[in-house]
């Protein structure tokens, strides 16, 4: 008979050590991953770290230059505030000695066989009613008047006679735009934010 060579306690003895092998393996990545984790998240504190102190550096600088920067849009807004009421004190004035100037303009257009019955002119709008002897008189005074540097964009808006009437049977209107002169148009600039 022969003898039976027994191989279950070579097995065994292979497999503790398989076991043996696989524990040393898995606790040196286990360990190597615990590393690579502390030094990842070193680097990430470090990272934090610069970005917390260079973000507390430049707050600093922008609290130094806010208070210029705040006098500098106070300052801005008071040029601006200060244009504003220029340009409006130029229209005033402009008006005060347009509405005079058209006046004289109207003065002197008119010819002695018309007669004026409303005359309104707010800085803006022109119009005018009248009455008239005859239409030929009506178109002579429209001619003179368009020729005025102070009005623009005139036109006859209406001419009817009036039954009855027999001195100034022919009423007028006309209307247009006030063209103020000497009045500067400031237009402040865009600024930039």
């Amino acid at each position: 008979m022969k003898g039976r060579f027994n191989l279950l306690p070579h097995r065994a003895q292979i497999q503790v050590w398989h076991r043996r092998v696989l524990t040393r393996q898995a606790s040196v990545v286990l360990l190597l991953a615990f590393l690579c984790a502390l030094i990842v998240q070193g680097v990430f504190s470090l990272r934090v770290g610069y970005l917390d102190s260079y973000n507390a550096t430049l707050r600093m600088y922008i609290n130094q230059m806010a208070p210029d920067f705040r006098l500098s849009q106070q300052l801005l807004n008071q040029r601006d505030d200060m244009l504003a009421k220029q340009k409006t004190l130029e229209r005033l004035d402009a008006r005060r000695s347009t509405s005079v100037m058209i006046l004289n303009d109207v003065a002197n257009a008119l010819p002695p066989d018309i007669y004026l019955t409303r005359l309104e002119e707010d800085g803006e709008h022109f119009r005018l009613e009248g009455r008239s002897v005859h239409n030929a008189a009506i178109a002579h005074f429209f001619e003179l008047i368009v020729k005025s540097e102070r009005l623009a964009g005139l036109s006859l808006e209406e001419i009817r006679t009036q039954d009855g009437e027999n001195i100034a049977p022919y009423i007028f209107t006309i209307a247009g735009q006030v063209r103020l002169v000497g009045a500067s148009t400031l237009d402040t600039p865009e600024r930039q934010p």
